[in-house]
């Protein structure tokens, strides 16, 4: 409060004199608590001794309330009110866990108007001038200069799974528990690229990804979930926050602040065995508190806004899970993002323009197929795979995924570097796939390349009958429309 006024500076002397009735008030109001004394300077403002939590999740500094020049004088109503406010407030504890993290609340008529960080104590960073964080959520960079978190990027996760056959890592991204193995070799907790479809979770598949989700955020996913589980999890080993598919509703769950308050929002309506967009959105109001909403295809569904100051506190340490080692879901995820700030829960979303015979899409206007795992695309059908192929297909008659029979070892359904290495007998045709070489042609039978006969440079055959060139100099002798015999030599 700025003493500018002749009411101002009688309410300063008021405050402060020695025996002030409301110097004694403050004064046993700290005595409720003990561990949060309450300075009474004659500075401007009420400042409050932050110590540290008791789980060192924060560091402190000093906060204030401000009264926005609301005293123009001590002795009218509105100055008992907010007086009773803070003694309730404090009582309670909600100022105590603002005064912890160096935040200003501004006190209007009584009412809490706003509340924002004033400064940081060293070793912590102001988040949004509202909160001071011990450390920047991912997508922010620590400013040591301004002892701030600077916003560095909107998107903190970005997981594209279209035409994807990755099982390394990328990105930063673990896909399963190997960071070597390639396709086709699976490790027992990969995913399962599927062409149209992104990748096929079982119940113990996930990715993994260094991750702090900020205390205001959207998650967005494109899923089709066919059965219940975890699709995105911290945990250290404690669960810190949780998005599952409960009951055929998918739920979010955060642990707060005070590291004992968990709320949860779900969705209200079913979203199994079928493709739906999955959105929540979180942020913290004027007054401290946080809200949760949920949303699928959307549309609203629901939200929960905590009951005191609180925030979602996620832990600098450990991955975040897409899908889960134990308890995941089964399904098909298409994309997901996570984005630094609130407000873009529906980026992802379109409707009209999809990409028929969709009505609902991604924003890249993409449709993802209803077909299951065991059927690949033809056209407009869902055809079956071999009944080997139990990581789906691309044709009836290979199990392998990649742009052409021939390749070993790739990592997308198309590109023009789609395919990383061929199989015997084939080489690179230039274009992303592989072919069988010249001296090779491929036998459907064993999906290999094999060797023409020892005369012929380039054959229809494995035999030296139909020959298309011959080596060594020799001549073909066509019978019958065919390029059965090598004949002679032009030596």
């Amino acid at each position: 409060m700025n003493f500018s006024s002749v009411q101002d500076l009688a309410a300063k002397n008021f405050l402060f004199s020695n025996n002030s009735p409301q110097k004694m008030f403050i004064q046993t109001l700290a005595s409720f608590h003990p561990k949060q004394a309450l300075i009474t300077s004659p500075n401007k403002k009420f400042y409050f001794d932050a110590a540290p939590s008791i789980f060192d999740r924060e560091k402190a500094s000093n906060s204030y309330i401000s009264t926005s020049n609301v005293f123009s004088d001590f002795y009218n109503a509105t100055y008992r009110l907010i007086a009773f406010y803070i003694f309730l407030l404090l009582f309670t504890g909600k100022i105590l866990d603002l005064a912890n993290r160096g935040t200003k609340l501004i006190i209007i008529a009584g009412l809490i108007a706003k509340v924002y960080c004033v400064a940081c104590g060293s070793g912590s960073f102001s988040y949004q001038n509202i909160l001071c964080l011990s450390y920047c959520p991912t997508g922010y960079l620590q400013n040591t200069g301004t002892n701030a978190c600077d916003l560095n990027t909107l998107l903190a996760l970005t997981i594209n799974l279209d035409n994807k056959i990755i099982l390394d890592q990328r990105g930063g991204v673990l896909v399963g528990n190997s960071i070597t193995n390639t396709y086709p070799t699976y490790d027992a907790n990969d995913p399962y690229p599927v062409k149209s479809r992104g990748y096929y979770f079982t119940s113990n598949s996930y990715l993994a990804y260094p991750f702090m989700l900020a205390p205001t955020f959207s998650i967005a996913v494109w899923l089709k979930a066919l059965s219940e589980g975890i699709v995105l999890v911290k945990h250290i080993p404690s669960y810190q926050w949780i998005l599952e598919i409960s009951s055929g509703y998918p739920t979010l769950s955060l642990l707060m602040s005070d590291s004992l308050t968990t709320i949860s929002v779900a969705g209200s309506s079913n979203v199994l065995n079928g493709w739906s967009f999955v959105s929540f959105d979180g942020y913290i109001n004027p007054d401290g508190t946080t809200t949760i909403s949920s949303y699928i295809d959307g549309s609203f569904l629901q939200s929960f806004t905590t009951a005191t100051a609180l925030y979602m506190q996620d832990s600098v340490s450990g991955n975040v899970y897409i899908g889960n080692d134990f308890i995941g879901f089964t399904g098909f995820i298409w994309n997901m993002r996570v984005y630094c700030l609130n407000n873009h829960y529906l980026d992802e979303w379109r409707t009209p323009g999809c990409t028929s015979p969709c009505t609902k899409c991604p924003a890249d206007l993409s449709c993802p197929s209803d077909c299951p795992l065991d059927k690949y695309i033809d056209g407009s059908s869902c055809k079956d795979c071999k009944t080997s192929c139990n990581k789906g297909c691309v044709s009836s008659a290979t199990c392998n995924l990649c742009l052409t029979k021939e390749c070993a070892t790739c990592t997308a359904f198309s590109g023009t570097d789609s395919c990383l290495t061929c199989i015997t007998n084939a080489v690179s045709d230039g274009s992303g796939g592989c072919a069988c070489d010249t001296y090779a042609f491929w036998i459907s039978l064993t999906q290999s390349c094999e060797r023409c006969d020892v005369l012929c440079q380039n054959c229809l055959k494995t035999t030296y009958f139909e020959c298309s060139f011959c080596r060594f100099s020799r001549l073909i002798w066509s019978f019958d429309n065919r390029n059965q015999f090598i004949i002679f030599s032009v030596f």
